[in-house]
């Protein structure tokens, strides 16, 4: 199983297509965060657009895996709390 490669931290949020947790990465101890879709055509989209970006300001998407019932989108952690990043502060970690 996919997420057998990830050991479970913490669960940081949950939207209405799915839920997203911090992790690491048992590869190499990266921490980063793991995005749980549910499978539908905007998941296979917001899954396919964020895996071609590539911006300092846009967290960087390491690995994509769609099953056939989740999308399971691996990326990199940001500490930061979405208001914080509006009002430009830093983090503490």
């Amino acid at each position: 199983m996919i997420l057998s490669n990830y050991d479970f931290l913490d669960f940081i949020g949950q939207g209405g297509f799915g839920s997203v947790f911090k992790v690491i990465r048992k590869s190499d101890r990266l921490t980063v965060s793991v995005k749980l879709l549910k499978w539908d055509l905007n998941a296979f989209r917001e899954a396919e657009i964020l895996s071609s970006l590539s911006h300092k300001n846009i967290v960087k998407v390491f690995e994509l895996y769609m099953g056939p019932e989740t999308v399971f989108i691996v990326q990199e952690y940001c500490p930061l709390q979405f208001p914080d990043i509006i009002l430009g502060l830093k983090s503490s970690q």
